[in-house]
């Protein structure tokens, strides 16, 4: 498939100065061109709004400042929608689907700054404690049972994986980034490695218990996402680019946001059927 480079016209809907808000977007394929249109300031809040995730084609959950603390916000794209999917005295981040449960799993930080990974029930808010002996700071899910884990130690964030029903840890990878993956299609999951200046995208095999080289980063950009076709995605200040593994030899950039009060891409996640981007950006 070709890419074509295309022009992403935004219009700031936040009044706040120096915020994160997550934008929403329809995405389309015709004659091998991408088009991004109609975006939306979906947040639409004052403060921190960041950690977008879709946990299906029409609902996307992201971590959002409710009053003087964070909560998980869920936004329903067809009803144009947000209600707070939980509303308690600890702040919650890092919304994630959980494989085959309507649930998502999320980082709780308590009043006491411990970390842990939580399962909430989507429409009930019941809450399942799945790690709670360890600094967990981002996670992905390798299978319904195992998760892949970045955790606080030694001043830096290490690859751990971690079976929530036996409670078996592995440490197999330190000095990582903050954006873990499953990579579509496969057994693996994706790491960003700091280990040297140049950063690196690699990918972990939980079965070998070894690490292949993906791509470099650009520049010092660590917020990758995989398309559901096996597509990895990043931004860089205002651009999107693409790399398809086994095709490109390196990044393809596809758009570049038109507005210029909208900088620093940084989270980023598509929906299973490629219809929906959702981003974070700052506005100035």
């Amino acid at each position: 498939m070709k890419y074509a480079t295309i022009l992403l016209t935004l219009v700031a809907l936040s009044s706040y100065a120096q915020n994160t808000e997550v934008y929403i977007f329809d995405i389309s394929i015709e004659q091998e061109f991408v088009m991004i249109s109609n975006g939306k300031n979906v947040s639409n809040n004052p403060g921190y709004d960041s950690q977008p995730s879709f946990i299906d084609n029409h609902t996307l959950v992201f971590s959002s400042t409710n009053k003087d603390q964070t909560d998980i916000a869920l936004y329903n794209v067809k009803k144009d929608k947000k209600r707070w999917i939980n509303e308690t005295k600890s702040s919650e981040f890092s919304p994630t689907k959980v494989i085959n449960e309507d649930a998502i799993s999320l980082i709780k930080q308590g009043l006491d700054n411990t970390q842990k990974l939580y399962k909430y029930g989507i429409n009930d808010s019941t809450q399942t404690a799945l790690v709670e002996d360890l600094i967990v700071g981002y996670h992905t899910w390798v299978n319904n049972e195992t998760a892949a884990l970045a955790i606080l130690e030694n001043n830096g964030l290490s690859l751990n994986i971690y079976n929530t029903k036996t409670k078996e840890n592995e440490t197999v990878v330190t000095n990582i980034g903050r954006s873990l993956h499953k990579i579509p299609k496969s057994d693996l999951i994706s790491y960003i490695d700091k280990s040297e200046p140049q950063w690196k995208i690699m990918s972990y095999n939980t079965s070998s218990k070894s690490s292949d080289f993906i791509i470099n980063v650009i520049e010092s950009s660590e917020d990758v996402f995989w398309t559901s076709k096996g597509i990895l995605v990043t931004g860089v200040d205002n651009k999107i680019y693409k790399f398809e593994p086994n095709k490109d030899e390196d990044w393809v950039k596809i758009g570049t946001l038109k507005d210029e009060s909208l900088t620093n891409i940084t989270r980023i996640s598509i929906n299973n059927d490629t219809s929906k981007l959702a981003i974070v950006v700052d506005i100035k």
